[in-house]
């Protein structure tokens, strides 16, 4: 075992280590205390910058949006008159591509609901045309009041097959009913004493209007707006008034002092009306 070695430092010598620390903690506290206010300055610069800049910036940018506000002061007729203009043109550009488009569609091919009783329907429709005393000029007014010498057998045959199968001749016959459209014919025919001569005029158009186009007017965009505000200026009097307003089956109505309907009776309603 090697004997334990015990250094003794002398009593100035730590002292003297004692003070060189110290005197070395005072610089470095002494040397972050004088970079504080360079620091601080330093950010204040930073900060000045970006406000200047920022400042700068948007003078820079908000002249352009001064100057077109101040041209379109001075020029709002002109500016109001072509948005007005470009307006109605997307509309009208809407009005005659879409929604002309939508209102004249029909289905390719129309099919009877599933309770469609056809003898039902003739049998109501012969009825229907007993009451009529002059089928002749009941033909013309469908025939857009043509001459009736200038109607044929097979107009009338189409007309028919509009009016009770919603279909053509042509469709009639591939699904296996010409014989009840023929047989409808002959029965009209003796109910009337009617000599319709054979064969098909293709100048004759009759009224169809649920194949046709649909009629419509273009009106201009304000017309819509306007009667959209009153249609709103109307509901806002009525609520004022102490109206209250319902929709039943898409059809909206006002009551005023009536008790609130009760579920039960408009399923009711809704019932009786189907």
């Amino acid at each position: 075992m090697l004997p334990e070695v015990t250094t003794v430092v002398p009593a100035s010598l730590r002292r003297c280590c004692v003070g060189g620390s110290a005197h070395g903690l005072a610089q470095q506290q002494a040397a972050v205390n004088s970079k504080a206010p360079l620091r601080m300055s330093t950010i204040v610069w930073s900060v000045t910058k970006v406000v200047v800049l920022g400042t700068v910036l948007g003078v820079i940018g908000l002249a352009p949006v001064a100057a077109a506000a101040y041209a379109a002061w001075l020029h709002w007729p002109r500016l109001v008159l072509a948005a007005a203009l470009a307006a109605e043109t997307c509309f009208a550009l809407y009005y005659f591509f879409v929604i002309t488009k939508n209102l004249n569609a029909l289905p390719d091919q129309h099919n009877p609901p599933a309770d469609y009783e056809p003898q039902q329907l003739v049998a109501s429709f012969l009825q229907h045309i007993a009451r009529v005393d002059d089928l002749r000029g009941f033909l013309s007014q469908w025939f857009l009041d043509a001459p009736y010498d200038s109607i044929r057998h097979d107009n009338v045959k189409e007309l028919v097959a509009f009016a009770l199968f919603f279909k053509t001749p042509e469709q009639v016959q591939e699904q296996g009913l010409m014989p009840q459209l023929d047989a409808l014919l002959a029965k009209l025919s003796a109910m009337h004493d009617l000599q319709l001569p054979p064969g098909y005029n293709p100048d004759l158009k009759f009224m169809s209007h649920l194949w046709g186009d649909m009629p419509h007017m273009y009106r201009p965009l304000f017309f819509y707006i306007a009667m959209e505000v009153i249609e709103l200026l109307s509901c806002g009097i009525l609520a004022c008034c102490g109206f209250k307003r319902y929709s039943v089956l898409g059809c909206t109505y006002y009551t005023w002092g009536l008790p609130e309907p009760q579920p039960q009776q408009g399923a009711q309603q809704q019932q009786q009306q189907q």
